[in-house]
């Protein structure tokens, strides 16, 4: 029981005490306050927040109506310091992090290009208030509020309804997931397959249960939707709050409080409405067939082809992630790429530099060190003939376009930066197409000197692929993306596939259409013969020049101010606890922990009656800064110790993927130097297979330097994983010593034993898997032996994955 309690608290104040850093300073931060939010954000993002400004307040007072709650002051931070399409809320805190990159129509976030900001910060603000809707008599007792919504979020709110509220609410708002034709796509692949319903998986995804989306917000989004359809608005609300108020209440419980209906007919009566659909759209054409090519599926991406091969990214369980060509890996931990007629690879790396997460784009090549850098902040990209790349790239929170001229190594702006975004670029004889999202509207387009748009309608064309005079593309003519083709010289659509969960992707090789197909188990590569068409029709094409430069007001907020982020909040108690190496007297202490706003300055201070203090911090500015100030039997002889490490992860990106990781720590004692203390861990070329982290080499090296012992020790450890069997197993060599050296070598296997995915009131406990952890070695140098095995179960705690190890067998021998 000691265990148990013991687990809960660390549980309990890691989730609302440390919740990882808003960002890594330094940043030139500045800060407006309003009514109910406090902008933090880098200069020149001044734009952006008054955007928010404009909507903010709006949102806040009908959130509030909603979950009958006032959230307090929220704190917003906004930087333009990382590639890629996030944003996060911190629930506990009451802070939202706007990561500003806006998104395209390939990941399935809606066409909310123009308003990004407004879009996501919609998401987000109601996480913040639904994560503050406490409405348990004995959870609003309590006096600190940190505390109680951290109860609050365990107990009551699932990941599927944070993120399913939040969806209904985006779309509510700015017409987000519900209307997107590729989220719609994976939540109807789901229904319909026989997997469903498997909302209480929660955010579990592994080798048996995917989905692209996510079960949280597929789910999610279906029922929040389902229930606003088949009922209201208002049942909705009293479905949340009835469940957030009563004891041992779930989603099916309260749903059947509110609605006196039974959740599994519910969940019925969503699943026959799909059915029916796709009988309907099967008996008018559609299909569900398709010819496997090869073993790829879930996160199969990124078709192309340079003519005679087919190349693509294979994400699929039990192989290599990374760039194949056919079933030849070329290149691993790559996630997005493009090859050109004759055969040159150009592809994407995102590396974390000092905080920032941030896209490089390189050119494969046979270099003997690295290969070459073409640009930096890349989004898209792709070859539009054999010595061309045209690129997307963003700057605050803008996206620009340009080419590169391999031939001479120079970079010409094609459009200036403006609010949209672009999905996909193919191209040949000077003409550049490309799909762009514009004026939250996504269509085809043309530059040869000057920009045209082709097409102008409310669908979404994507996936752009050049043959001849037929640019291939997916499509949504028909709420559904299957593949087209537009006859540049006649104007007229060729329709190849007919697919009720969509086709994706298109590429021609041997004049055989390879693409990808949709179902719930992810994406598959699949073909057809080019002759295969469906249907032909004309369209009328808009073919109009339009202005590629966009007007923004970039005015600075007058009264915006410096923002200085010091340690603010504080958390505490006082403790009783045993005298170290007694079991009969105790000593008593007070502890205290501290952070600032943004949780990048972190500390604790404890003072007890042993005659000890410790001041210790940890803050982040580039590097990892941590502090340690003790002083001890400071009432008759103290000592004083001093502690200083940094620490850092770099990202190096030569022929292949490398992390290396240093550490260096000093301590002092009084006024002399104690203690040096120095590791490294290097690991090269990362890749992941299922759930494991692989490389093709591994070193760990630490040395530990006590000057005042005059001591010096080491260690040294080599290793290198392997996928066997389903499992992975890790062989390694030791050499460590202080006084004498010793080598010892050993091997560990991580063994998947079984998915149980046992799961009960509606996912909040149960059990998801046994693994097995074997550890053996033997010491050379001391002729010792030992074997351990653990079991580690997959435990479901108020729907939260928390593995637990548990010893089960021991053995050591000497020789």
């Amino acid at each position: 029981m000691k265990k148990v309690i013991t687990l809960f608290l660390i549980l309990l104040m890691s989730i609302f005490m440390f919740s990882g850093i808003y960002y890594t300073p330094p940043a030139n931060m500045k800060h407006i306050k309003t009514k109910n939010f406090d902008f933090i954000f880098e200069d020149g993002l001044d734009y952006l927040v008054q955007e928010l400004n404009e909507e903010a307040e709006n949102l806040y007072s009908e959130y509030s109506n909603f979950y009958e709650t006032n959230a307090g002051s929220i704190t917003v931070y906004l930087l333009d310091d990382v590639d890629f399409v996030n944003s996060f809320a911190d629930i506990v805190h009451n802070v939202i992090r706007l990561y500003i990159v806006p998104p395209n129509s390939n990941i399935g976030l809606g066409k909310n290009i123009s308003n990004w900001i407004k879009f996501v910060f919609s998401h987000e603000l109601n996480h913040i208030f639904y994560g503050n809707a406490v409405f348990n008599p004995l959870l609003k007792t309590i006096p600190f509020s940190s505390v109680k919504k951290t109860l609050n979020f365990l107990i009551y709110e699932p990941s599927y309804l944070h993120e399913g509220l939040s969806v209904f609410m985006e779309s509510k708002h700015f017409g987000g997931r519900y209307e997107d034709t590729l989220f719609n796509t994976y939540v109807r692949s789901e229904v319909i397959s026989n997997k469903f319903p498997r909302y209480y998986l929660n955010t579990k995804r592994d080798s048996n249960n995917f989905t692209i989306a996510g079960f949280n917000y597929t789910y999610g989004a279906l029922i929040t939707k389902k229930i606003k359809e088949y009922y209201s608005e208002d049942t909705l609300k009293k479905i949340i709050i009835y469940m957030n108020s009563n004891y041992f209440t779930t989603i099916s419980t309260s749903f059947k409080a509110v609605t006196k209906d039974n959740w599994y007919d519910f969940l019925l009566k969503i699943k026959n409405e799909y059915i029916k659909d796709k009988e309907d759209k099967l008996s008018k054409g559609y299909t569900m067939l398709w010819n496997k090519t090869n073993n790829s599926y879930h996160k199969t991406s990124n078709l192309r082809t340079d003519g005679k091969y087919f190349y693509y990214i294979k994400n699929s369980p039990n192989e290599i992630n990374g760039l194949y060509k056919e079933n030849e890996l070329i290149k691993n931990n790559v996630s997005k790429f493009d090859i050109s007629n004759d055969g040159k690879i150009i592809y994407l790396d995102t590396s974390n530099e000092y905080g920032k997460y941030l896209n490089k784009l390189y050119l494969k090549c046979t270099c003997p060190i690295k290969d070459t850098l073409i640009d930096t902040r890349v989004i898209e990209f792709g070859f539009v003939d054999n010595s061309k790349i045209v690129y997307s790239k963003t700057e605050k929170g803008l996206i620009g376009l340009f080419e590169y001229d391999l031939k001479n190594n120079s970079i010409k702006k094609i459009i200036e930066y403006g609010k949209y975004s672009i999905n996909s670029i193919t191209g040949n004889n000077g003409k550049i197409y490309f799909s762009m999202s514009r004026n939250n509207q996504t269509d085809i387009y043309v530059y040869d000197g000057k920009l045209i748009q082709i097409t102008n309608d409310k669908y979404n064309e994507i996936n752009l692929f050049l043959y001849n005079d037929e640019l291939f593309y997916s499509a949504d003519y028909d709420g559904i993306y299957n593949i087209r083709s537009l006859n540049l010289k006649t104007n007229k659509i060729k329709t190849y596939t007919k697919y009720y969960t969509g086709g994706f992707n298109p590429v021609i090789i041997n004049n055989k259409l390879y693409h990808l197909f949709y179902d719930y188990n992810g994406y598959h590569l699949t073909f057809k013969n080019l002759e295969e068409t469906k249907e032909e029709k004309t369209i009328e094409i808009l073919n109009k020049a339009i202005e590629t430069k966009q007007k923004f007001d970039f005015t600075k907020i007058k009264d915006k101010k410096d923002y200085i982020d010091m340690p603010t909040d504080l958390f505490g108690f006082p403790y009783v606890l045993n005298t170290p190496n007694s079991t009969d007297s105790y000593y008593y202490g007070l502890f205290l922990m501290f952070n600032n706003k943004s949780r990048n300055i972190t500390g604790t201070f404890d003072i007890n009656s042993l005659q000890t203090t410790t001041l210790s911090f940890n803050f982040d500015y580039y590097i990892n800064h941590n502090i340690s100030i003790k002083l001890t039997d400071f009432l008759n002889k103290p000592t004083f110790y001093f502690d200083y490490g940094i620490s850092n992860t770099f990202d190096i990106n030569l022929k292949n993927k490398m992390y290396i990781q240093p550490v260096l720590n000093v301590e002092f004692k009084n006024i002399d130097l104690n203690s040096v203390y120095f590791n490294t861990a290097f690991i090269n070329n990362p890749y992941t297979i299922n759930d494991f982290q692989m490389y093709d080499f591994g070193m760990n090296l630490s040395l530990n330097s006590n000057l005042l012992n005059n001591t010096l020790e080491y260690k040294m450890i080599l290793n290198k994983p392997f996928f066997i069997f389903n499992s992975k197993i890790t062989p390694r060599i030791v050499y460590e010593g202080l006084y004498t050296a010793s080598l010892s070598v050993g091997t560990t296997f991580e063994i998947p034993l079984i998915d149980l995915n046992l799961y009960f009131n509606d996912g909040k406990t149960g059990i998801n898997n046994l693994n097995l952890t074997v550890d053996n070695s033997y010491d050379f140098t001391n002729k010792k032996y030992s074997i351990s095995l653990l079991i580690t179960i997959g435990e479901r705690m108020f729907y939260q994955d928390i593995p637990i190890s548990i010893p089960i067998y021991k053995y050591n021998k000497s020789f």
